[in-house]
């Protein structure tokens, strides 16, 4: 079967309690439209996984956080201790591959990234396809939440 978009647009249950924010460089001046969101990713340094919450503090709180612990609001997270797992992949095929040449043909092969580790198929490219059927499983020993990034480039 072949899914024709992201998965989580099918599966629900992937979502978690944390969003991804884009972080950008700081600019010089402050801009005071509120226009500015950039999709360029050369214009975002990096990602924020996780979750904000802010709530006002009574003076009942306050006082009953003097005389015993706070109650912790994600107490009911798992660990956040590092879990070894192993991810397999499996690539099934490419469909409507852009040509990159002006033959309109396309030499497509598999790379695989997860963390510091890459695997590079490109010894095993398909000639001139642009819907190449690749059939392919990759395994790799990662680390989480550390190797949280998975990426696949045909």
């Amino acid at each position: 079967m072949l899914y024709e978009e992201e998965l989580e647009n099918d599966h629900q249950q992937f979502r978690d309690l944390m969003e991804v924010i884009k972080l950008s460089r700081p600019d010089n001046e402050l801009d005071t439209d509120d226009e500015y969101d950039s999709e360029d990713e050369n214009d975002h340094v990096g990602l924020f996984k996780g979750s904000f919450k802010i709530y006002p503090i009574t003076e009942e709180m306050r006082l009953q956080a003097e005389t015993e612990d706070p109650i912790l609001m994600f107490s009911n997270l798992p660990n956040n201790a590092p879990v070894d797992v192993v991810v397999r992949v499996y690539v099934i095929a490419g469909i409507g591959l852009t040509p990159l040449d002006f033959g309109g043909s396309v030499d497509p092969y598999l790379w695989v990234k997860c963390g510091k580790l890459v695997i590079d198929d490109s010894k095993n490219y398909q000639t001139k396809k642009i819907n190449p059927e690749f059939g392919k499983m990759f395994e790799m020993r990662c680390s989480l939440p550390r190797d949280s990034q998975l990426i696949i480039k045909e």
